[in-house]
C-alpha cells in the first residue's frame, strides 16, 4: 500500500475541485461547531423556569389585590389611622380606573393631612404595612404658614388595586 503524500493530496484536489470544495466546507462546518456547541438544552430549561418565575410572581400579584367589596372598608381604614395617628383630614377626592391589560382596578384616593411630622410618618408607615394592595403615589410635606416647626400639611394620593370582578 502506497503512502499519500502532500503532493499526492495537492495534485489531486487541482483535478478535483468539486471534492476540494467539499472537504472544505465538511471541515469548515466542523471548526463552527467544535466552537460554538449547541446550548438547546440550557436554554429551554432557562426558559421554563423564567416562566415558572412570571407566573409565580403575576400569582402573588393577584393575590395581594383588594376584592371590590372591600375596597370601601379599606378606604375607611385609612382614615380611621390618619385619625388614629392625631391628624387632621381635610376633603377626600375619589376617582377609580380599570387597567385593562393587567385585569386589574385602580381606585385613587386624594386628601390633606395636618398634624406633626412624627404623626404622619407613623400614619403613612402604618398605612403600607397594613395594606398591601395600597401603594402610596405622591406624597408633598410643607410647613404650615404661622405654625410651629412641628406644624405641617401633607398632601397624599394613595391607590389601591382592585381585582377584576368575575363575571
Amino acid at each position: 500500500m502506497k503512502t499519500i503524500t502532500w503532493l499526492d493530496l495537492r495534485l489531486g484536489f487541482e483535478r478535483q475541485p468539486a471534492v476540494a470544495m467539499l472537504l472544505g466546507i465538511v471541515l469548515a462546518l466542523i471548526a463552527v461547531l467544535l466552537t460554538h456547541p449547541p446550548q438547546m438544552a440550557h436554554q429551554t430549561a432557562a426558559s421554563e423556569y423564567e416562566a415558572g418565575r412570571v407566573k409565580a410572581a403575576e400569582h402573588s400579584f393577584r393575590a395581594a389585590l383588594l376584592a371590590p367589596s372591600a375596597l370601601a372598608a379599606a378606604q375607611q381604614a385609612v382614615l380611621a389611622a390618619a385619625a388614629g395617628a392625631g391628624l387632621q383630614v381635610g376633603a377626600v377626592e375619589y376617582g377609580q380606573e380599570a387597567n385593562p391589560d393587567g385585569r386589574f382596578g385602580i381606585s385613587t384616593m386624594r386628601f390633606s393631612v395636618a398634624g406633626s411630622y412624627p404623626d404622619m410618618r407613623r400614619f403613612v408607615d402604618e398605612m403600607l404595612a397594613a395594606q398591601p394592595a395600597l401603594s402610596l403615589r405622591h406624597l408633598g410635606i410643607e410647613q404650615e404658614r404661622g405654625g410651629s416647626a412641628s406644624s405641617l400639611r401633607a398632601s397624599l394620593s394613595i391607590q389601591f388595586l382592585i381585582r377584576e370582578e368575575v363575571r
